[in-house]
């Protein structure tokens, strides 16, 4: 089923069925990961709407009669293994021991860190608009020049996201510590950028930012004030009147509720006519991890078969339109995935998916010292975690950014004392230290 026949199945008859189905789903995920969720801003909180979101798709679907009986009963296994396995493995996370932390004020030594950082986020983004131009004036913002996806520049960029968390972390930090005017600077800096890349939801990683910097490095449980929550609600809408006015038109206002109204198009686009059914994927474990693997093949020259870098809402999508998506996939929801890799027998890959993932989660919840670095450390690990209730292709992407986030940082305590000389006013600086 492609977008197009799913919209006009919603709009026309089933408008009230889908908004019901929906009103449900999301009352029963968030009733039942309610013990996750601790604020408003709690990125576990947008994991579980996600979820949620998607779920009741496959449902509507079922009660519209697009999707047979043994796939809503695979996916609701699935789900409930999920969902399930989650809950028993972080039953024992201590959140108020987290938030009994001391607040450690030493003078900040990862400055240096922070600075890396800044710069790789900076030249890879400027270097990205370069090849491709700025997302936002772009039809397609996902559209990339292999140029940019490939070779030491292409790993260069992978380096992204995690240093634009760090900065972000280590901005609050600066905010909080008497540097309000220089970090509102960057951080308008951050946000221009991240809204010029045509990143509806931006805000939404700022927001959990300062979730992070809260509850990892400050020791507290934020609280968000009524009078912010209209405003970073309508962040996303800034951005996109912006695009649709660079694209002559308002299409990103309707493409933007069309995201809203089915976040599980991956299921659209696999149980209708039971396409998942034809979806035949060679080597699932290589298919899987390749986005984990895949950018050292250019680097040591494998030759690598294409097939294996092609995710399972790219196949879906090509099956239904006859195409290939050359920019964004439907999201590779596990529950889908895990069918179309070995039937069945998925609810056994479910399964060890929700385990590895929740694990990954209490490793971040885990009482740590606390620096800026070391949050860093344990968002990312978070994030991995929470990626399970998603798009399982993005989880082995976290994984990645969070090895290479680790090994820079290593790098960098290396590289400081050949730069700077070993000592700030009489003391010792050692990067590994402090904050």
């Amino acid at each position: 089923m492609t977008s197009e026949e799913f919209m006009g199945l919603v709009y026309s008859p089933h408008i009230g069925l889908y908004f019901c189905v929906l009103l449900v789903v999301v009352c029963l995920y968030c009733i039942v990961l309610k013990k996750i969720i601790h604020s408003i801003i709690d990125p576990s909180l947008f994991a579980t709407l996600n979820l949620a979101f998607a779920a009741a798709v496959p449902i509507f679907l079922y009660y519209a009669g697009f999707c047979p009986d043994k796939h809503i009963i695979y996916f609701a296994t699935s789900q409930m293994i999920l969902v399930g396995v989650f809950l028993l493995v972080t039953r024992n996370i201590n959140y108020n021991q987290l938030l009994m932390n001391t607040v450690n004020h030493e003078y900040d030594k990862n400055r240096f860190f922070f600075n890396i950082c800044l710069v790789i986020y900076l030249f890879t983004t400027l270097y990205s608009w370069l090849i491709n131009g700025i997302p936002i004036f772009n039809e397609n913002r996902f559209e990339i020049n292999t140029d940019n996806s490939s070779g030491i520049l292409g790993l260069l960029g992978r380096f992204s996201d995690a240093c634009r968390l760090f900065c972000t972390l280590y901005i609050f930090y600066l905010y909080f510590h008497g540097r309000k005017k220089y970090s509102s600077i960057l951080m308008l800096l951050l946000i221009a950028i991240s809204m010029m890349s045509g990143s509806k939801g931006f805000i939404f990683s700022f927001v959990k930012a300062y979730f992070f910097y809260s509850v990892f490095y400050a020791g507290k449980m934020p609280k968000v004030k009524k009078k912010y929550i209209l405003p970073i609600a309508a962040m996303p809408l800034c951005v996109i009147l912006l695009a649709g006015y660079a694209n002559g038109g308002l299409s990103s206002v309707l493409y933007f509720g069309y995201r809203l109204l089915a976040n599980g198009d991956t299921y659209w686009n696999a149980y209708p006519y039971s396409v998942i059914d034809n979806i035949k994927v060679g080597m699932p474990f290589l298919n899987i991890t390749s986005i984990f693997w895949g950018p050292f093949r250019h680097i040591f020259g494998f030759d690598v078969d294409k097939s294996l870098f092609e995710t399972v809402g790219a196949l879906l999508f090509e099956y239904n339109y006859r195409v290939y998506p050359d920019g964004g996939a439907p999201n590779s929801q596990l529950s889908v995935v895990s069918y179309a890799f070995y039937k069945w027998g998925g609810l056994l890959m479910t399964a060890i998916m929700a385990l590895i993932g929740s694990r990954l989660y209490c490793m971040g919840y885990k009482r740590a010292p606390q620096n800026i670095y070391v949050c860093c450390k344990r968002a990312l690990l978070v994030m991995m975690g929470l990626a399970v209730f998603g798009d399982i292709y993005l989880f082995f992407n976290g994984l990645f950014n969070y090895l290479l986030f680790v090994g820079l940082y290593k790098s960098s305590n290396v590289l400081y004392p050949l730069i700077y000389s070993e000592k700030n006013n009489g003391k010792s600086f050692n990067c590994n230290s402090g904050l």
